[in-house]
């Protein structure tokens, strides 16, 4: 068996009831190999369980007393760990234990650790693999920042606090599981988790979450908050922008200023029974939001439409609403077997959201009367577009930088299509209107590519020239469509006689007469 040096080993053992080791002589040069010896009335370090090529495997006992601590900075910068194994008798990983161990890829802890300290594992960069965190009651600060490697990790409901940072920069940690005793979760404590998939906290945690302890989580999909957890703070989900599902605990009392800004897929939203206040943008740029079910009766009945008001209680909520719901009325939100979701007011049927699990074209029903605003922003399994023949209008930025699109049919009755709609849409070849559209918003159909803009080749037009030339363009609006280099073709169901750009469908397809 071939034995390693661990620098500064001594320092990992602290014995229990306080008594202190012996003196110890340690080898502290590269190449020689660590073994414990009797000495008089003390031993020295001479061998460690079973290190071999990478394995580090603490012992339960030395000296006949158990191993209890693993001691603050212990095993700092050893680059030779690749995994290690924690005994049972182990309750408390000190400060920096392992801190920038490079190589470290998987931790076995025993059953009884309590409490993992401040950076104790902090840039282990190769770590992967966390198991036996059930008895965890405490995470530090920084413990597990930039674990950049690190996929998984389950609590069990020992845990009571997560420290600030603790999990800051972990960029493949795709799941998380807390249990019902979670007190608290710091600030920036997932920060920038850029694959985190969920976050469910269940009833009978009393959890306050931080400023920022989500923010940034960009694949965020769900916030499912028990009816225990008691606050949210500031910015604590800001910039969670694939976030569509949200559910409020009843025992909230607080949303902090920012908390959910940017979280531009927030469609519906269910307030609790003990809200007392929202802070200052908490929803600020939610531009999908478009119904809240207000069960703790703060929102005034005329509040859609509406910015702050002069106390920014209701961290704009109204600017972006239709409905405010109250008491057992029923939601307007309606999903389909396609994900499409929907809004509907009386005859009034709009396209709100898209929630979709493989690409390929988005087909609007004929029964859609509208396409809201932002609705399919940032989709990137779109790869094409139909438009029913009941859409009227679409509204602003709806598809913009949905950047997989590659042609766009609209239906024949649209007659509004409004500010950047498509814009950013660069790979769009193929480009449909109909014959009804009578506006067209800046910067619809805006197309930039490697710092300029670039103008269409076609543009398949449903009606006549004339009907083209009474379509409204405001600024910015024509260049794309308009430019000298494209060309704009007009629908003939016969082979034309006159002089032009004529096109016709082919098995569903605009195809240009020769």
């Amino acid at each position: 068996m071939r034995k390693k040096l661990l620098k500064g080993l001594i320092g990992v053992f602290v014995l229990s009831l306080g008594l202190a080791m012996a003196s110890c002589a340690k080898e502290e040069t590269p190449t020689s190999p660590l073994e414990f010896e009797l000495r008089e009335d003390s031993y020295a370090v001479v061998g460690l369980g079973t290190y071999e090529e990478g394995n580090l495997v603490i012992p339960s006992e030395y000296n006949g007393k158990p191993v209890t601590v693993i001691g603050e900075s212990a095993f700092e910068y050893v680059a030779d760990i690749g995994t290690v194994t924690i005994p049972d008798s182990v309750t408390t990983i000190e400060k920096n234990a392992f801190l920038r161990c490079p190589n470290l890829s998987k931790v076995t802890l025993g059953g009884n650790v309590v409490e993992i300290q401040d950076g104790a594992f902090n840039y282990c960069v190769q770590m992967v693999e966390i198991t036996g965190l059930d008895s965890v009651a405490y995470v530090g600060n920084s413990a597990f920042k930039w674990c950049s490697r690190l996929k998984e990790v389950e609590f069990s409901n020992e845990l009571i606090s997560i420290s600030n940072n603790a999990f800051e920069e972990c960029k493949k940690l795709e799941t998380v599981s807390l249990g019902n005793a979670i007190e608290t979760i710091g600030t920036r404590a997932f920060y920038h988790c850029v694959v985190l998939q969920g976050l469910e906290i269940p009833d009978g945690a009393p959890t306050d979450i931080l400023s920022e302890a989500f923010a940034t989580c960009e694949k965020l999909a769900y916030v499912r908050l028990g009816k225990d957890v008691i606050g949210i703070g500031n910015s604590a989900f800001a910039q969670c922008t694939m976030l569509r599902e949200v559910s409020l605990g009843d025992g909230i009392v607080n949303i902090g200023e920012s908390a959910f800004e940017e979280c531009r897929k927030i469609y519906q939203i269910t307030l609790g029974t003990s809200l007392t206040q929202i802070g200052a943008k908490a929803f600020y740029k939610c531009q999908l939001l478009t119904e809240v079910y207000d069960r703790a009766g703060i929102l005034p009945s005329d509040i859609i439409g509406k910015k702050n008001d002069a106390g920014n209680i209701y961290g704009d909520i109204g600017r972006y609403i239709s409905y405010v719901r109250y008491g057992d009325e029923p939601t307007r939100i309606s999903k389909d077997k396609n994900g499409l979701v929907y809004y509907t007011d009386g005859a009034k049927k709009m396209l709100v959201s898209a929630i979709l699990k493989e690409s390929g074209v988005l087909t609007v029903p004929d029964d859609v009367t509208d396409i809201r605003q932002y609705a399919c922003y940032n989709e990137q399994l779109i790869t094409g577009v139909v438009i029913g023949n009941g859409c009227k209008t679409i509204g602003y930025g709806a598809f913009r930088n949905s950047a997989k699109i590659e042609f766009v049919k609209l239906g024949k009755n649209v007659t509004t299509i409004d500010d950047t709609a498509f814009r950013y849409n660069i790979y769009i070849t193929t480009l449909v209107i109909g014959s009804k559209l009578e506006s067209v918003g800046k910067e619809a159909f805006l197309q930039k590519t490697e710092g300029s803009y670039k103008p269409y080749e076609t543009v398949y037009f449903e009606g006549t020239k004339a009907e083209w030339e009474k379509i409204q363009f405001e600024d910015g609006a024509s260049e794309p469509l308009l430019a000298s280099t494209v060309t704009v073709a007009y629908y003939s169901e016969t082979e034309p006689t006159s002089v032009g750009a004529y096109w016709r469908y082919v098995d569903g397809e605009p195809t240009m007469w020769n």
